[in-house]
């Protein structure tokens, strides 16, 4: 399965608002804009599961499928990054 298609289908994981903004971000390409929504997305549940009166809307939200969300957006952000091996075999 080609991974922008892998992460178009873990955005269910998100909450509705942060998925249509990420399906947004999805057409346009723009995966290091999800992947900001994704980090801050699991630091505000992590620190609302340490809070003493936990807000109620991140409970339904399962950070174990954030996290693999997050390794799948960030490996493809990598990948992106990475130079063409092609482009370098000039070089030598």
């Amino acid at each position: 399965m080609p991974k922008v298609e892998l992460i178009n289908i873990l955005l269910v994981h998100l909450p509705i608002r942060d998925r249509a903004l990420c399906l947004e971000f999805l057409n346009k390409r723009d995966f290091n804009s999800i992947k900001e929504i994704i980090d801050s997305l699991i630091f505000k549940i992590k620190r609302n599961n340490k809070s003493e009166s936990p807000n109620a809307k991140y409970d339904g939200l399962d950070l174990n499928n954030l996290y693999i969300l997050k390794a799948e957006v960030d490996l493809y952000v990598t990948l992106l990054e990475l130079p063409n091996i092609n482009d370098n075999e000039e070089e030598y």
